[in-house]
């Protein structure tokens, strides 16, 4: 697939598999090594893991999976079943073809190494517009996804690999040349009118049901695309009244079960935390029907309940215990959150939330600087800064080399402070929005990168959107 040859994608799910992975890996020269996943593939959540060696000098990993996942270390991917028990003996960190692998299920894990030999889409020598013929690209994606199968078969052949590895893989190249199909549509905007009758003949309800793949996060997004396509919203970016009920008409009616559920969760979650208001009936709705779907006590109805209650605490003023927490000042002084609002004088507060060791959070400082340089004669608004970091050397150092406008701040409790207990996240960066009455807008906002959406963003908050 496009994204996920280059990155990683790891996930969960209730399925007919065990749980949990061990991952110990062999590497000299190496001090600690970095696991890369992503644990929630519905509700996009990414983690990363890093290990250090043991008395035994192996980096051990523990991957608390129910799905079949995909694993990135060292930048190569590799597949990991629950129930895995693997040790990776790496001899050359630049090639993966010469790594060895050992315990349960080792014979799958060469797999995606050779899939990656096979020529990715050329989407570029395509030409690919507005007026492209979706035929002959749909015939070109199909010659790539028979490849695809004659390697599976030859995989299989070779490494005398499990019936259920060969169904699982098979079902994952699928996902691959799907994936390649919706790139266009997504991309240009195509409505379902444009779109040949039998463009997706090769969907089929058994795969769009297919829960072995609910935890890779491109079938969960192909699902999403595909559900989109069919409500006339594909590449749209936004729901609204007249199509978020025909889009979960449709999900019910096309999708059966965990898939079912999943989908309506991704719906609710996208809802939630792009600041629907004027859907509430909807995401209410949507918040009764998956607390019937899911089983008292597990993960995803605490993930609902927290989602829900985020989006219930969206549009109301922050409390006066949050607006009352103390936070630090680039001098060293102490000041409360209300105080800091207070001295916005009225505008429109965008917090970042950042740390000093945060390369991401530091990656978009220059665009940051460069939105509020342009905007802060045209809007009334305040970019405000909240370092996470535990101690203040480090942040100090980090502000002075960044040298980013605006107001500076450190949460001395880090991700144990009020406001991040209260908005409810544990990465960074977060950006989030309030108005200046203290009312919280938005609590993830887009990034400094996306300069236009933020702009709008801005825009329709003063006009009261």
């Amino acid at each position: 697939m496009r994204k996920l040859l280059t990155y990683l994608f790891v996930l969960t799910s209730a399925s007919c598999f065990a749980g949990g992975a061990t991952i110990r890996i062999q590497c000299d020269g190496k001090d600690d090594l970095q696991l890369n996943y992503i644990r929630d593939a519905v509700v996009f959540k990414s983690e990363k893991l890093t290990a250090t060696k043991d008395s035994a000098d192996l980096f051990s990993f523990w991957l608390s999976i129910e799905k079949p996942v995909v694993a990135q270390i060292l930048g190569n991917s590799f597949l990991v079943f629950p129930d895995d028990h693997v040790t990776i003996i790496i001899t050359d960190v630049n090639d993966p073809s010469q790594w060895r692998f050992a315990g349960r299920n080792s014979e799958q894990y060469l797999f995606l190494t050779g899939l990656k030999k096979i020529p990715r889409f050329d989407f570029a020598a395509w030409k690919i517009n507005e007026s492209l013929d979706l035929h002959a690209f749909k015939t070109k994606a199909g010659e790539r996804y028979k490849q695809m199968l004659r390697y599976c078969e030859a995989y299989n052949a070779d490494h005398k690999t499990s019936a259920s590895f060969y169904h699982y893989i098979r079902l994952f190249v699928k996902t691959n040349y799907l994936d390649d199909l919706t790139y266009p549509l997504y991309k240009f905007e195509f409505s379902a009118s444009q779109v040949p009758a039998d463009y997706f003949d090769d969907v089929d309800r058994a795969f769009l049901n297919a829960t072995e793949l609910t935890g890779y996060r491109d079938y969960v997004m192909l699902l999403n695309y595909y559900v989109d396509h069919l409500t006339h919203t594909l590449g749209k970016g936004r729901y609204d009244d007249s199509l978020i009920n025909e889009r979960i008409r449709i999900i019910n009616k096309l999708l059966a079960g965990e898939n079912r559920s999943n989908m309506l969760l991704f719906t609710f979650s996208h809802l939630v935390f792009n600041n629907y208001q004027s859907l509430s009936a909807t995401v209410a709705h949507l918040h009764t029907e998956l607390l019937k779907n899911f089983e008292k006590n597990s993960p995803k109805r605490e993930q609902v309940e927290t989602l829900y209650r985020r989006f219930q605490i969206l549009g109301k003023t922050l409390p006066e215990e949050l607006l009352a927490s103390i936070l630090e000042d680039t001098t060293g002084l102490s000041v409360s959150l209300r105080d800091i609002l207070t001295q916005s004088n009225g505008k429109l507060v965008y917090v970042d939330f950042w740390a000093s060791w945060c390369g991401p959070c530091k990656d978009e400082m220059p665009a940051s600087e460069a939105l509020y340089q342009k905007i802060k004669s045209e809007l009334p608004l305040e970019f405000i800064y909240i370092s996470l970091d535990k101690d203040d050397r480090p942040w100090k150092n980090g502000v002075r080399k960044i040298g980013v406008s605006g107001k500076h701040y450190r949460s001395p409790k880090a991700f144990q402070s009020e406001i991040v207990k209260y908005i409810g996240f544990n990465s960074i960066p977060r950006y989030v929005l309030i108005d200046q009455y203290g009312v919280l807008l938005n609590f993830n906002a887009p990034a400094p990168t996306t300069p236009g959406i933020l702009t709008q963003l801005f825009k329709d908050s003063l006009k009261g959107k």
